[in-house]
């Protein structure tokens, strides 16, 4: 979480955050429980990043850079940046065959928006 870009360029990897959550139990979800980042499946129409900004929004309320403007029409993604995507990565082989995109965004305002989380998908979230 950094506040200006030039406190970006001198800040030491070690003062990095990553975001994560801790995912709701459910029965239904093979990865309830655990811990991990905002995901979940793609709609026909998305492309990835879309996805992975929907997927935010609707996990915890968080608006990233990569929302659709015409699904979600006036939302202020500017507290972040897009950084980048890392490999996608295959876990999943077969007729469940499962590709992780996972993209980068770094906080650009000073203090993180405030959180809503769907407590049907997330049970707690926070920095480390």
């Amino acid at each position: 979480k950094v506040g200006t870009a030039a406190a970006r360029d001198a800040l030491p990897l070690a003062e990095l955050e990553t975001f994560f959550i801790l995912r709701a139990e459910n029965d239904a979800d093979r990865w309830g429980g655990q811990v991990g980042l905002p995901g979940g499946r793609q709609d026909p129409e998305e492309t990835d990043i879309e996805t992975a900004a929907r997927e935010v929004y609707e996990e915890v309320g968080l608006c990233v850079p990569g929302l659709s403007p015409s699904a979600f029409p006036g939302l202020d993604t500017s507290a972040f940046e897009y950084v980048g995507r890392i490999h996608d990565r295959g876990i999943l082989r077969g007729a469940s065959g499962l590709v992780v995109c996972a993209f980068v965004f770094m906080q650009t305002a000073p203090l993180t928006p405030p959180l809503t989380l769907d407590d049907e998908e997330v049970a707690a979230c926070g920095w480390c």
